[in-house]
């Protein structure tokens, strides 16, 4: 077959990859039975789903890697639960979610899925065995620099460890608290993340030797989704607050469908998505990480932020901070913020 024929029939030629084949937010109420969710993007092939109960402090993160009997919450250092035989069902056209967890399925409670698909130049999903060693590296496929890295020990009680690109490599945040970035160099060694692997210290909470761990990798401005595949799907970014309820106004690229932002300092993790809804000069819905202190209920008590597209330019776009509360923006502090966009006519199936 010549050259030209390939083409004609597409043999050969990269895979073309949209929005809605990355990421997908799901509203749901427990039903007391097996709850099937579908969608596009075929998360058998590789995906992490995680749950956050919108009524308690309680998410819950399972994964094709790991398997759908094996839960992680990340409000807590716990280490994985074993539960029972298909908890979760990763299927071709969506997933599966068994009765009777209150993590994720109780009857009666409200929850929202947040579900990223393990794809190269977006996220990637790495499970590795701990050898103890300072400078460990452990490869990962997502073919671009990451953003982020969440980090957590499965096999015992260790708090999940995060790398933030705009944090550095020499300090980390803890999920499951709410303190701000740690200097140490036994998480990252000091060493920036490549394009191919990630390097470890020899603190037990990444790199005990004989410990398991599972890693999450995140894209950062990795532009190679869309029709003409140069589209960015995820940023990984800071800005710096100013205390006021006119802004600041963060350009990312894109208007965000999904966006997590935490102070370097003492604070939740907050947590907004277009589908619980971000609304021009309203009450928006923001949820927390909370620890297992109880934070975390999902709330509508002030106007947070605004989602904003480029309008004319889908390639412009952020959001505005338009409260002055100390979680998102304290003049002067730091904030970290990891963005996944909004399906737009650059970015989604023609």
């Amino acid at each position: 077959m010549s050259p030209i024929q390939q083409m004609l029939l597409g043999i050969g030629a990269a895979e073309t990859t949209y929005m809605e084949n990355l990421f997908d937010i799901q509203l749901r109420t427990g039903a007391g039975e097996n709850v099937t969710v579908t969608n596009d993007m075929k998360v058998s092939d590789g995906s992490m789903i995680w749950t956050k109960h919108r009524g308690s402090s309680w998410g819950v993160i399972y994964d094709t890697v790991r398997g759908g009997s094996y839960s992680l919450t990340p409000n807590n250092n716990n280490a994985q639960a074993n539960n029972i035989a298909g908890a979760v069902t990763f299927n071709t056209s969506g997933y599966t979610i068994a009765n009777g967890y209150a993590e994720n399925n109780s009857n009666g409670n409200n929850y929202v899925d947040w579900v990223f698909k393990k794809k190269e130049g977006f996220c990637d999903i790495v499970q590795y065995t701990g050898d103890g060693n300072s400078g460990r590296t452990v490869a990962h496929s997502l073919g671009s620099v990451p953003g982020s890295i969440w980090v957590k020990r499965t096999d015992s009680a260790n708090n999940w460890q995060v790398y933030h690109r705009s944090l550095g490599n020499t300090k980390y945040l803890i999920m499951d608290t709410q303190g701000g970035g740690v200097s140490s160099s036994s998480r990252w060694n000091n060493t920036t993340p490549t394009s191919s692997v990630f390097t470890v210290g020899d603190n037990a909470t990444v790199n005990a030797d004989g410990g398991t761990y599972i890693a999450y990798v995140f894209s950062h401005d990795n532009a190679s989704f869309g029709e003409n595949k140069d589209q960015v799907a995820m940023a990984c970014g800071s800005y710096s607050g100013n205390g006021s309820n006119t802004g600041p106004t963060v350009d990312v690229g894109f208007q965000p469908q999904f966006l997590m932002i935490k102070r370097d300092g003492d604070d939740h993790w907050m947590q907004f998505d277009e589908a619980r809804g971000v609304y021009y000069y309203q009450y928006d819905a923001d949820l927390e990480i909370g620890d297992d202190g109880g934070a975390g209920t999902e709330a509508f008590n002030k106007n947070w932020l605004d989602f904003r597209g480029g309008y004319d330019d889908f390639q412009k776009g952020g959001f505005r901070i338009t409260t002055s509360d100390s979680k998102i923006n304290t003049n002067g502090d730091t904030y970290y913020y990891w963005a996944v966009r909004r399906p737009d006519g650059l970015i989604v199936k023609p």
